[in-house]
């Protein structure tokens, strides 16, 4: 017997087929948009408030400041430390569907340098802070704002919680999206309200200066460290991912048993093709592989349609609305790619049952 082809076998069911690669194709490109539009959200939130935290910690200070012998202990207590005295003003970075908390750090100009330079900050455009209030911007910052060099934030700039007008001097680029300025030096003084510290250490590693922090300080003070951050975004992420999975898991099976029925239907339509193919010698085995080769053919034809079409979106969206305010979409998610692939596996297994029953035929050979 002639091998059957799987082209041939497939050419005539095309328009059969099209239903099924649309369906997971959208379904695909649903999920995988989620997971782009989710990972943004994740991004925005570690840029200002994990990224930052990487090479710093932060001990904020209320309204009776920091103590001169906190200070002191600090500097006694953890070797090879950098300590900065400064005045953190908060602001926020908006993402697609909010904001976050991030913060410019306001210090002497002598320590300016120091601290751009501790988090790898690259000056790009302009020049660092020579004057009390004025503010050097992360590129992504200033982008979400629409500020340039020579812009005044006003007062009563909207996500901005500042007593006095601040000029942008200078844009740099860096992981940490926040910003630099000069405050006046009569302003950081132990005890003065607001005041607080920023933490360095030259080691490479500030694990032991945020234990010690954590230790000694949290209790008594604000404090800003990477593992707590850590920890408050996933505690933050977990629900949201649940929130996914479930979504995910619901569309997968709402979408198998439409699929099923739909190729329930489409087969029986097929019934007496399948048995001719039969009676002219081919084995129910030899043409059940042949179908599961078609529905396999419309579902990947669908999860890399799907794929192209939420990256095309997120391209789109970033061109159009979000590179100008500091964001885009993260187009390609190797992680995702793989699981979403469960789409068009779960489609063929919810699928297949169809030519599995309507070819319970007895071989003639």
């Amino acid at each position: 017997m002639k091998p059957l082809s799987a082209f041939a076998f497939i050419k005539g069911s095309i328009p059969k087929l099209l239903p099924m690669a649309i369906t997971v194709c959208l379904a695909v490109a649903v999920l995988y948009f989620m997971a782009m539009f989710t990972q943004q959200i994740n991004t925005g939130v570690e840029e200002a408030g994990i990224y930052p935290l990487e090479k710093m910690s932060l001990i904020l200070g209320d309204k009776s400041g920091v103590s001169k012998d906190d200070i002191n202990n600090i500097g006694k207590n953890i070797s090879n430390s950098k300590i900065f005295v400064i005045n953190p003003i908060d602001v926020t970075y908006y993402n697609i569907i909010g904001y976050t908390s991030a913060f410019i750090i306001m210090s002497g100009q002598k320590d300016i340098e120091p601290i751009m330079k501790m988090q790898n900050f690259k000056l790009i455009e302009g020049c660092l802070p020579q004057k009390p209030m004025e503010i050097v911007l992360n590129k992504k910052l200033a982008e979400n704002y629409g500020f340039k060099l020579g812009t005044v934030i006003r007062k009563n700039t909207k996500g901005w919680r500042i007593e006095k007008d601040l000029k942008v001097v200078g844009i740099f680029e860096g992981r940490a999206v926040t910003g630099m300025g000069m405050e006046d030096e009569s302003i950081l003084k132990p005890r003065n309200p607001y005041i607080s510290l920023l933490v360095g250490s030259d080691a490479g590693s500030l694990q032991p200066v945020n234990k010690y922090i954590e230790k000694n300080f949290s209790g008594k003070y604000q404090t800003l460290t990477l593992e707590a951050e850590k920890n408050t975004l996933n505690n933050f992420n977990g629900p949201i991912n649940a929130l996914e999975l479930f979504i995910g898991l619901v569309l997968i099976c709402v979408i198998g048993v439409f699929l099923s029925n739909i190729t329930s239907i489409q087969y029986s339509l097929r019934r007496k093709e399948l048995e001719l193919l039969n009676a002219i010698g081919y084995t129910r085995k030899y043409i059940v592989k042949k179908a599961l080769k078609e529905i396999a053919v419309a579902a990947g034809l669908g999860y890399i349609v799907g794929i192209l079409l939420a990256v095309a979106l997120g391209w789109g969206m970033n061109i159009c609305f979000l590179s100008e305010k500091g964001m885009s979409f993260p187009l390609f998610l190797g992680g995702s790619m793989f699981s979403v692939l469960i789409v068009p596996a779960a489609i063929i297994l919810f699928s297949i049952k169809a030519p599995l029953k309507l070819t319970k035929f007895r071989d003639l050979a």
